[in-house]
């Protein structure tokens, strides 16, 4: 990549001028300053940033070498080449097939089966605790923190008084967890 021959001065101009080409002129000059395309599915704005960025560096010049080698040297510190990537760490809580997670809502019992696929509630099948949290309320939760198995960071005072949360009882304990479920609510 050779330096461009924009001179420093008229640098403001030719970087405000970057959002008025259409994409493909927006991805060729990208081309031109930097010897390959942009990612795939990199987005307008950000093709726009990363343009502009190769442009001042084509014009002002990059880092220095010694700087480079710093920033080379703290990557290599802190991502080894070739490392295997750290595997996301599974969720502790296990919910057993046939548990019964009891829920109260705005006066009403909401009663979800925990499957070996999934959950089951109102006759329907549920990949996910979340989907069946947001069909109930209507609006996006975390349906571990719906059901009251994970504690949510922050629960503002107005929604923590309205429902209680769900108790987790074995499925041979349903009348058991309804009058656990009513003494919190």
């Amino acid at each position: 990549m050779a330096r461009s021959k924009i001179a420093p001065e008229d640098i403001d101009r030719e970087l405000a001028s970057l959002g008025e080409l259409s994409l493909d002129d927006l991805k060729s000059r990208y081309l031109d300053l930097t010897g390959s395309l942009p990612p795939k599915y990199m987005r307008r704005g950000l093709i726009e940033l990363a343009t502009g960025h190769a442009l001042q560096t084509a014009v002002l010049g990059g880092l220095d070498r010694e700087t480079r080698k710093k920033l080379d040297a703290l990557v290599a510190v802190i991502v080894l080449k070739d490392a295997p990537q750290p595997n996301p760490t599974p969720r502790k809580t296990k919910l057993k097939p046939g548990t019964r997670l009891i829920r109260q809502w705005h006066g009403r019992i909401y009663e979800v089966t925990v499957t070996r696929g999934g959950f089951d509630w109102d006759g329907k099948r549920f990949g996910s605790l979340t989907e069946i949290a947001k069909a109930i309320t209507g609006t996006k939760w975390n349906g571990w923190v719906f059901f009251g198995i994970k504690k949510a960071p922050s629960t503002p005072p107005s929604l923590s008084s309205l429902d209680s949360p769900a108790k987790e009882v074995p499925a041979a304990d349903v009348r058991t967890s309804a009058v656990l479920d009513s003494a919190h609510g």
